[in-house]
C-alpha cells in the first residue's frame, strides 16, 4: 500500500507538500505543475487517504518565534521548521502556524505545543500555562522543568578550541550573538560561557569576546569598529557563529 513518503518521492517534492497538495490546503502556495505531480503520482501509486486516524493521528501547534513575513526567519530556522512539518506529516499529524501577537485559539483542540526559537520568560510562562504538552526548539528550558531539543553547544565549542590548540592559536577572538525575544527580551548566546572555559582549560589565554546581532552587517560593523581602534589586541583566529561568517570575513 502507497504511502505519503512513495507519493512524495514519485512527484520529486518534499512530504510537507504532498500532504498539504492531498489534503487540499488552500493556503499553501504551489505551482500547478507541482500540484498535478503531486496528484498523479498519487494516482498512480493508488495513495488513499486514511479515513480513519490512527492513534498517533492529531493536530501540533507549531509557534514560531519570528513570521517569515518580517524576515526574522532565517535558512537555519526555515529548515528545522520544514524539517519538523515533514516529520510530523509523516506520521500523519497535522500542523497549524501561530506567532507571537496571533489571537490563539482555544488550545485544547489541538495535540501538543511546539515552540520553535527563543522565548522571553514570561512567553514561556504563558505557554506552559496551557494544558497540551509542549516541547521547545533551539532553546534550553530544562531550568524551567520544560522538554526541549537543543544543539550541542559544548560539544560543537569543544572541537573549535581543539583545532584552535592543534593549529597553534595562541590569541583568540570570539564573536558572540545576541538575540531577542519578540517581545525585546535579550537572550545569551550559550557560547558566551562554553568558550572562555574551554579556551583556558585548554591553555589558551581567555579570548578577546565582541558581541554582535545575528547578521552579517550587524558582524561587520563590530569587527570593523574593533579593528579601528588603535589599542586592540592582535589576535590570529575568529570564532564567531556560522550566520555572521560573511559579515566578519569582510
Amino acid at each position: 500500500m502507497a504511502t505519503l513518503k512513495d507519493v512524495a518521492a514519485a512527484a520529486q517534492v518534499s512530504i510537507t507538500t504532498a500532504s498539504r497538495v492531498l489534503n487540499r490546503d488552500e493556503s499553501f502556495s504551489v505551482t500547478d505543475q507541482t500540484r498535478q505531480n503531486v496528484l498523479k503520482a498519487a494516482s498512480t501509486l493508488g495513495y488513499a487517504r486514511p479515513t480513519v486516524r490512527h492513534k498517533n493521528s492529531g493536530t501540533v501547534v507549531l509557534y514560531q518565534w519570528y513570521p517569515d513575513a518580517k524576515g526574522m526567519s532565517t535558512d537555519y530556522y526555515s529548515t528545522i521548521r520544514q524539517a519538523v512539518e515533514q516529520e510530523l506529516a509523516a506520521v500523519d499529524l497535522g500542523v497549524v502556524r501561530f506567532f507571537p501577537g496571533d489571537s490563539m485559539p482555544a488550545l485544547s483542540r489541538y495535540d501538543g505545543v511546539l515552540a520553535l526559537g527563543k522565548f522571553s520568560p514570561a512567553q514561556l510562562t504563558k505557554l506552559t500555562t496551557r494544558d497540551q504538552p509542549l516541547i521547545v526548539i533551539d532553546q534550553d528550558v530544562l531550568s524551567r522543568k520544560l522538554s526541549c531539543v537543543v544543539p550541542d553547544f559544548e560539544g560543537g565549542v569543544a572541537q573549535v578550541v581543539a583545532h584552535m590548540v592543534q593549529s597553534g592559536v595562541r590569541h583568540p577572538l570570539f564573536l558572540a550573538g545576541q538575540e531577542h525575544a519578540s517581545d525585546g527580551f535579550a537572550l545569551a548566546d550559550p557560547r558566551t560561557h562554553f568558550f572562555p572555559l574551554q579556551a583556558v582549560a585548554a591553555g589558551l589565554p581567555i579570548a578577546t569576546t565582541l558581541t554582535s546581532d545575528f547578521t552579517m552587517n550587524g558582524a561587520y560593523k563590530v569587527i570593523s569598529q574593533f579593528l579601528a581602534k588603535r589599542d586592540h589586541c592582535a589576535f590570529d583566529a575568529i570564532f564567531f557563529p556560522q550566520t555572521m561568517k560573511w559579515g566578519s570575513a569582510r
